[in-house]
């Protein structure tokens, strides 16, 4: 097991050269070692991470600030309907980029392995349309599954979970990401969905967390130009850091299960510690 100086060795529980043991994991060894893969690539992570939920935020700000008051003035309904599209659109997009960089560091973390920057991107890089391609399908059949019933939009959702794991291990193509994750997840739909669940809840305590340290901040940070909606601009700017910063830390962390779910799978399935800890020595 790995003690406090960080080195690996092996126990009861398996050999564990990085941030899980290299066995089929349980909920504890999943939160446990993406909190693990957080703490030691920091950098790397959170630093991605701040910078394409910054990015999104000023996009978005900028919308609210510039491009509302326009929209409004046409007074046309399609101008709702593509300023909403756009919004999605920039979140997909910077969720899609967020979650290809954690899959990358898990990947190394797994295996004890240090990382940098530009080896994230090497990998990340090639992928990009794949990724933005992979989570807009999966947002589109988990939306249309929630707009028909509420049941089968979260079955979906579980169902093709893995995908974007898939896409980066397996380097496969979007279709083949999408069907990789149903048989990974098909037999286990509970299961996954239950840490799913466990995931999403300490990502929206910790969230919320954040941006109410931030709210805080409000009446120092209010100003005097308001907005569309007539919310100031300063308030309006600190909420926007607070969503960033809160962004920042639970995007990368629910995408950290992600990873580790789709590697307990398949060594549950597949006999895949055998290969990592190959991978390891």
């Amino acid at each position: 097991m790995i003690d406090s100086s960080g080195m690996s060795g092996r126990g009861s529980h398996g050999w564990q050269p990085g941030v899980i043991p290299l066995r089929p994991l349980r909920l504890a060894d999943i939160t446990d070692g993406a909190v693990a893969t957080l703490r030691r690539h920091a950098a790397v992570v959170f630093g991605a991470s701040a910078l394409v939920a910054l990015a999104g935020t000023v996009l978005v700000l900028l919308a609210e600030m510039y491009v509302l008051p326009l929209r409004r003035s046409w007074q046309h309904p399609l101008n709702e309907l593509l300023a909403n599209a756009a919004s999605l659109l920039v979140t997909l997009s910077t969720h899609a980029l967020v979650v290809g960089v954690t899959t990358v560091v898990v990947g190394r973390a797994v295996l004890g392995r240090p990382v940098s920057a530009r080896e994230v991107w090497a990998e990340v890089g090639p992928r990009l349309l794949a990724l933005f391609g992979l989570t807009a399908v999966v947002t589109v059949v988990t939306i249309v599954g929630l707009l028909l019933l509420v049941v089968p939009g979260i079955v979906a959702y579980v169902f093709l979970s893995l995908a974007v794991p898939v896409l980066m291990w397996e380097r496969g193509t979007v279709v083949d990401g999408l069907a990789r994750s149903v048989q990974l997840v098909g037999g286990a739909w509970w299961r996954v969905f239950g840490v799913l669940v466990v995931a999403l809840l300490i990502t929206v305590l910790v969230s919320l967390v954040v941006q109410l340290l931030f709210a805080q901040l409000l009446p120092l940070g209010a100003g005097t130009s308001p907005l569309s909606d007539g919310t100031p601009a300063g308030h309006r700017l600190i909420l926007g850091l607070g969503s960033v910063a809160g962004q920042s830390l639970a995007v990368p962390f629910s995408s950290a299960v992600t990873v580790l779910i789709y590697l307990d799978r398949r060594m549950r399935r597949e006999n895949l510690d055998g290969e990592l800890r190959r991978a390891a020595e």
